[in-house]
């Protein structure tokens, strides 16, 4: 496990357990320090407690969009790095959303299925992009 990023908060929001449960593996793996919302009020409720330094999220949740915690983590702490997880990439529904969520703010967008390595590659990007700033 690399230590790098243990002071790293990253919250995955996601209701299928399986891919909670993968993700959470991966991000470990890589040294960040994370915990799981299984649903997209669980995690605005976690948000205070958390403070996460990114936030993960699956788009369609049967709660709240992954769109609409994306927002609320945008709102409350603008400076987190959010990134939206779909497998409905081709959605003109979802691309309108990623616009929204693009402006002025840390995002990005990852495709189901993705590349474990790309996808801690783009993270940890964003977050030593974020660090020299």
């Amino acid at each position: 496990m690399n230590s790098a990023y243990k002071d790293i908060s990253l919250l995955i929001v996601d209701d299928d357990p399986p891919v909670a449960a993968s993700l959470r593996r991966l991000f470990q793996r890589s040294g960040f320090r994370v915990s799981v919302a299984g649903s997209g009020n669980q995690a605005i409720e976690m948000l205070a407690q958390v403070a996460p330094r990114v936030v993960v999220s699956d788009y369609r949740m049967p709660d709240i969009s992954g769109i609409d915690v994306l927002m609320e983590v945008q709102r409350r702490t603008p400076d987190a790095i959010c990134v939206l997880i779909s497998g409905y990439a081709d959605s003109g529904e979802l691309q309108s959303s990623i616009k929204k969520l693009q402006k002025g703010h840390p995002f990005f967008f990852v495709a189901k299925p993705w590349d474990d390595d790309a996808f801690v590659q783009q993270v940890i990007s964003a977050v030593s992009a974020q660090a020299q700033v």
